[in-house]
């Protein structure tokens, strides 16, 4: 059974449909080198790399159009919208990996440990 889809619309104004399925992961590390998996480890250290970014959003799309390339897929990135699309690329990722209702708990045990590592307590204020 495939991942469910998630609507995207980059920078062409088309709107697409990005959907991780396991193929397209193994075919973005056979081909590009890229392994979705150790993305979220990078993003969660605040190293973003533009063209993993890119590879992913390719990876997510290649199920509906299979020769289309990276380099076309740059094309159609704006950099303004770059933080939405890694939040779409995100989520997308997350369900297809652990499921609609387990990706919503990954994502508020993420959501909480970047509150604890910038020093925003999760928990309510003591006071005396």
């Amino acid at each position: 059974m495939p991942s469910k889809s998630i609507p995207i619309v980059l920078k062409d104004g088309k709107t697409r449909q990005l959907r991780y399925e396991w193929s397209s992961l193994c075919r973005l590390k056979r081909e590009h080198g890229i392994s979705a998996f150790d993305i979220g480890r990078e993003q969660l250290l605040g190293s973003v790399d533009p063209l993993k970014i890119t590879g992913l959003v390719w990876a997510g799309l290649i199920h509906a159009e299979p020769e289309l390339t990276i380099a076309e897929v740059e094309e159609l990135i704006d950099i303004s919208e770059s933080l939405d699309l890694m939040g779409i690329v995100a989520d997308a990722l997350l369900e297809a990996i652990h499921g609609e209702e387990k990706a919503g708990e990954v994502k508020k045990a993420i959501g909480s440990s970047l509150k604890n590592l910038t020093g925003t307590s999760t928990s309510p204020k003591v006071t005396k």
